[in-house]
């Protein structure tokens, strides 16, 4: 007679499910956020900022380059377009020329000053 323990198997598999290895998390993370940022959208950055800020949050994770680096590049991308960033900008007599997120184009003057002879 064979017997069966579906609850069992069931519990095994939701165990481990939710014991997915820290690499396998950040590489969701990644896959997630690379997808995102292809589509090239305001949203989609959002979304790609929220998948690597996710995936950092695993412990293991937290030294992880890529990650670090994707989420710190969707931070300052995001912090780029906020009012403050541009009044900040602003105030230093430098325009923004093209502000799509994508392609970021600015210009700066250059100032020249002579600097006193001691």
């Amino acid at each position: 007679m064979k017997k069966t323990y579906p609850l069992r198997a069931s519990l095994l598999a939701l165990v481990l499910a939710l014991a997915a290895s820290p690499f396998a998390r950040a590489q969701t993370a990644l896959a997630t956020g690379r997808a995102a940022l292809a589509q090239q959208t305001p949203a989609a950055l959002e979304t790609a900022h929220q998948a690597f800020k996710t995936g950092l949050l695993v412990p293991q994770n937290q030294n992880n380059a890529e990650l670090n680096f994707f989420y710190a590049a969707t931070l300052l991308t995001r912090e780029a377009h906020t009012a403050e960033f541009k009044q900040q900008f602003t105030s230093l007599n430098a325009t923004i020329t093209n502000p799509s997120i994508y392609a970021l184009e600015h210009y700066c003057p250059v100032i020249s000053q002579t600097a006193p002879v001691v």
